[in-house]
């Protein structure tokens, strides 16, 4: 079993990029739709319900839920990963697995993930300019 992590970060700074009520509001639901719906969908399709042992929790955005290996876990953080890219461009998400190799208890395995998914939040995130989607990042 791999315990899959996924969690919306950085979320203020995609929210409060403006100080326009309505967009901050707009950009609120759709992080919402997205964690609240779509997460929840993705899952479904992969055989995972709420009354489902392996469904941990997804609330707030995050979800946590254990999938039976690490090539069903990257399948659905690809498509969690294409959900944010095509509904809310510029929201930021970590995504991390942990395998089960030696029968750990779930905590343990949530504290794993906790320090796996602090170490992605750690490398970064690359930064796109989607206002000028012509003009690319020099890597200099």
């Amino acid at each position: 079993m791999v315990l899959l992590t996924i969690e919306t970060v950085k979320i203020k700074d995609y929210l409060f990029s403006t100080n326009k009520l309505k967009v901050i509001r707009g950009a609120s639901y759709l992080l919402d739709y997205i964690n609240q719906v779509l997460v929840v969908e993705i899952l479904k399709k992969h055989g995972i319900t709420e009354d489902n042992e392996n469904y941990l929790y997804v609330a707030a955005g995050n979800a946590k839920v254990l999938v039976k290996d690490k090539n069903e876990a990257d399948k659905i953080i690809k498509e969690v990963e294409e959900a944010y890219k095509k509904i809310a461009p510029g929201a930021k998400i970590a995504a991390s697995t942990v395998e089960n190799k030696e029968n750990k208890k779930i905590w343990d395995l949530i504290k794993e993930s906790t320090d796996e998914t602090a170490n992605v939040k750690n490398k970064g995130f690359k930064e796109l300019n989607y206002h000028l989607p012509f003009v690319k990042k020099c890597d200099l």
